[in-house]
């Protein structure tokens, strides 16, 4: 239970609705590093009075809710350091927002009968508070939007009572989603993501301030792109859901929200991954896939999928079993269906890998991998999926990002339209800010902040400052990784981080 204690600190302010970061008894077998944690702490007055404050609140509690308080942060030390490191910085960005409130909101939060009506108080205040920082425009549109709800409902209310009328009930089912109450949290719902798609194409943007009027290609659409074009048709298109397609084809003509929207749907179904859809007949593969297997099936050259073996055919409709039948029936052939050398399909030796995965397995996974792992590895050798997912696995065990393929061409010129977590550091386990801001203020010296080039305005810092964390403290490295080795699968460990859309059954 030592190391809790210290992950508590967020889960306090969550629970006590106050924002806490200290507990006033340690351990027996901590005592030593809190003294020197409180030691440091004096050097810093005005937040080691705040920390002794919130320290005093938490003893005035009942003791039921200090028990509670402890169970939770159990619960959650025993987490992956990928889903603690979410939760934590969920807690303590909410243990700021409520402090900020002015004390009428704050009751209505904290004295909340249940967390329903808590939840419901929260959206209501941070809606009203967002709603206040828009221009007049925005908040033109909004009143507007309350103003029509009078007339939509009559609207509506005639229309559904005629539905003999050829338009009445059109309109009635077009005027309904404005009409309840929830419609004000849906309009601004929608505005706040608009808002965040600016902020991202603005982040993207600023990389290519110099691309204009240079070799470097701005594309707003797959016709800008002759190259990728084809692989999207044949490979990506197929595997998307319908809202998925649907959001890339309203990105088209639009820079750069079409090479962003193009990029993270790519990565979300990487053609060696098994995704929760994908082709279950002949002709729903690739045209260069579909020539692979008829010169394999019939070296003479003969055409038509009713060619195609019987075995192939049993399994239609079937997915991903159709895809292993294709997998296996070409390599009894000697014949490996994946393209590595222009798109990475199916892949189930070493050889049917890019060349990114090729060097990520040697340089990066290999040497990481104990003999149990690397005799795995190879055990899962032509078989597909099992063998991409092993590589995925042992990859998230060591905290490492595959560079699958996911479209044509050099990766690198796909990673500008890629917006990667500035807090974190390939190959090392994650970590919340706040134990990341301590320890910059409590160890590190004023040459030593210079030196990492830390700065409040560049989210960068947390990369570095994680990266001189275990350097300094790899016996703290060693603990997360035999705790995170207990979760190798993250959507077992942490259902609520898997992406939606993304490939099935992917660890």
């Amino acid at each position: 239970m030592s190391r809790s204690w210290r992950t508590l600190l967020p889960a306090l302010a969550l629970l006590a609705a106050l924002p806490l970061a200290a507990l006033p008894v340690p351990p027996a077998e901590d005592f030593a590093a809190q003294r020197a944690r409180l030691a440091a702490w004096r050097n810093h007055p005005a937040e080691y009075a705040r920390r002794k404050a919130d320290a005093v609140a938490f003893l005035a509690l009942p003791a039921a809710r200090q028990e509670r308080m402890r169970r939770l942060d159990h619960d959650l030390s025993g987490l992956h350091s990928s889903a603690r490191k979410h939760l934590f910085d969920v807690m303590e960005r909410y243990a700021a927002w409520l402090e900020r409130l002015p004390e009428g909101q704050r009751r209505q939060v904290i004295e909340a009968p249940d967390k329903h009506t808590r939840l419901k108080k929260i959206k209501e205040i941070r809606e009203g508070q967002w709603e206040r920082r828009q221009p007049l425009a925005v908040r033109q549109q909004l009143k507007q939007l309350r103003a029509l709800r009078p007339a939509l409902g009559a609207v509506a209310a005639a229309g559904l009572a005629s539905p003999r009328s050829d338009f009445g009930p059109a309109v009635g089912a077009l005027a309904a989603p404005f009409l309840a109450p929830a419609s004000d949290p849906l309009a601004i719902a929608q505005l706040r993501e608009e808002e965040r798609q600016r902020r991202s194409e603005w982040r993207i943007a600023l990389r290519h301030w110099d691309a204009p009027g240079k070799d470097h290609p701005l594309p707003a659409r797959l016709a800008d792109v002759p190259e990728v074009e084809a692989y999207v048709k044949q490979y990506l298109l197929p595997l998307l859901a319908p809202d998925e397609k649907e959001r890339l084809q309203r990105a088209e003509g639009r820079w750069p929200l079409f090479p962003r929207t193009l990029v993270e749907l790519a990565d979300r179904h990487p053609p060696a991954l098994p995704g929760p859809r994908g082709p279950t007949s002949f002709k729903e593969l690739p045209q260069d896939v579909q020539a692979r297997l008829l010169r394999s099936a019939h070296p003479k050259g003969l055409k038509g999928d009713s060619i195609v073996p019987k075995m192939l055919r049993v399994l239609q409709g079937r997915w991903p079993q159709y895809a292993e039948s294709v997998v296996d029936f070409m390599a009894k052939r000697g014949r490996p269906l994946a393209l590595s050398e222009r798109y990475e399909f199916w892949p189930s030796r070493p050889t049917h890998l890019s060349a990114d995965v090729k060097k990520f397995l040697k340089d990066r996974l290999q040497i990481r991998l104990t003999e149990r792992e690397k005799e795995l590895l190879h055990k899962s050798e032509d078989r597909w999926p099992e063998y991409p997912l092993r590589i995925q696995e042992l990859a998230d065990r060591y905290y490492l990002t595959v560079p699958w393929q996911t479209l044509p061409g050099k990766r690198q010129l796909w990673d500008a339209y890629r917006l990667s977590s500035p807090t974190r550091a390939d190959g090392l386990p994650e970590l919340p800010r706040a134990e990341l801001r301590d320890f910059a203020v409590l160890e590190l010296k004023p040459q030593e902040w210079a030196a990492l080039d830390l700065s409040a305005d560049d989210p960068s810092s947390y990369r570095r400052l994680l990266v001189e964390y275990f350097k300094r403290k790899p016996e703290e490295e060693r603990r997360l990784r035999e705790q995170d080795a207990r979760h190798p699968l993250r959507p077992q460990a942490a259902p609520f981080l898997h992406v939606p859309g993304g490939p099935k059954g992917r660890p």
